[in-house]
């Protein structure tokens, strides 16, 4: 368990390093990526779903290898402890299918398969427990404008509950 754990260590790591250094480098263009209009410096705010309560958000996201994926540094809240989570995105074995590998400050890490398009995304948990799923839904507004909404679902997907929204300008 160690070697496994300290091998994701090692790979995430490296991801972080490679989003900054890919970016130095010259490695920031799209290489016929649909997730595209991601790309870029953005602020907003994240809403929670069940209080509507709204708290700021910042998100750095680029492109890394040439344009085959994309690495997002994201920040919610302010103040002493503010929420921090960094995710890779990019294409998988299967024609058509895309994976993206999350983790938090708090290391908790997940792993979602999905589609992308280039004005949508659609992702879904490989697994949280039996009956517990989540699903994570992108939809680009306008060229300056797009959300994120994170559901919720424990019933295998029967229903879905908003856990929470991510609005981007």
């Amino acid at each position: 368990m160690t070697s496994a754990c300290n091998r994701v260590g090692l790979l995430l790591t490296f991801l972080a390093l490679g989003c900054s250094a890919a970016q130095k480098l010259g490695h920031d263009k799209p290489n016929a990526n649909p997730f595209a209009w991601v790309v870029g410096d953005w602020e907003g705010y994240r809403i929670d779903g069940e209080s509507g309560s709204r708290s700021p958000l910042s998100s750095k996201i680029i492109f890394i290898l040439g344009g085959a994926a994309v690495c997002e540094d994201l920040t919610v809240g302010g103040g002493a402890a503010p929420y921090r989570g960094f995710y890779v995105q990019g294409p998988g074995p299967n024609q058509g299918q895309w994976q993206m590998h999350y983790i938090s400050e708090g290391r908790k890490s997940a792993l979602y398969k999905g589609a992308v398009t280039d004005s949508s995304a659609e992702w879904f948990s490989t697994k949280i427990s039996a009956t517990r799923k989540s699903r994570l839904y992108y939809e680009r507004l306008a060229n300056d404008h797009w959300r994120r909404t994170m559901f919720v679902s424990d019933d295998l997907g029967e229903t879905w509950e908003e856990l929470w929204r991510d609005e981007m300008h």
